[in-house]
């Protein structure tokens, strides 16, 4: 046979024996799926402000839960204390003790406002605690800035709540000193001005936290 026929030959061969058994590899393109950094140095501290804000809006719905409890339970003796400021109109105690009272009101007010604010941060950062820094899912971002703004009002809440005990503690040292004994201990003043100073600092803890978890780094 000639080369050319031989060579015709060949190309047959190995069509009819490569034909089928060979499949041309298509190239496969996967897109990179962008991740996103919270407003911290690492991903180390925003993964840790994550457990922060939870951890510290629990606190405050817990403290806010035992005062309003606390302050629900003496309401009864509140309310015999309300009542009977009409016969003492006269003395000098009874500007202290309307103040009392009023502010008394107010305080358990304001413990229901701490209970409904730490339930609003809670809920948000409930859902997305579990993530973890660089994340995917941009929403999350979203979750943070209403819980910024409910930490914010939170600290409003709180600001208030401060100058309520304030107040509520110059009255008592007023009817201290009117009625000439001891009105409430060391440990009520104390105890009151630690819980007072934990739901700050808690607070504080919440807003600044959620605050840079709300922002993407640039």
């Amino acid at each position: 046979s000639t080369p050319s026929n031989s060579s015709a030959a060949s190309d047959v061969y190995k069509r009819q024996h490569l034909n089928g058994t060979y499949q041309p590899v298509q190239p496969t393109y996967q897109p990179v799926q962008p991740t996103y950094h919270a407003s911290f140095e690492s991903d180390a501290k925003a993964n840790k402000a994550v457990k922060n804000v939870f951890a510290f809006a629990i606190l405050l719905l817990v403290i806010g839960l035992l005062r309003f409890f606390t302050g629900f339970l003496n309401i009864g003796e509140l309310g015999e204390l309300n009542e009977g400021l009409g016969s003492v109109a006269n003395q000098v105690a009874y500007k202290a003790l309307k103040a009392y009272v009023s502010l008394s009101y107010t305080e358990i007010v304001m413990h229901v406002a701490i209970v409904a604010c730490a339930s609003a941060i809670v809920a948000l950062t409930a859902k997305v605690r579990n993530a973890k820094f660089p994340i995917a899912d941009e929403s999350i971002f979203e979750s943070y800035k209403k819980a910024f703004i409910a930490s914010c009002v939170m600290l409003g809440v709180l600001v208030v709540y401060t100058i309520v005990e304030i107040c509520g503690l110059s009255v008592l040292i007023e009817l201290q000193g009117l009625y000439g004994e001891d009105v409430f201990s060391a440990a009520t003043w104390a105890g009151s001005f630690v819980w007072t100073l934990l739901l700050l600092a808690s607070g504080v803890v919440c807003l600044i936290s959620s605050l840079k978890l709300s922002k993407k780094q640039n």
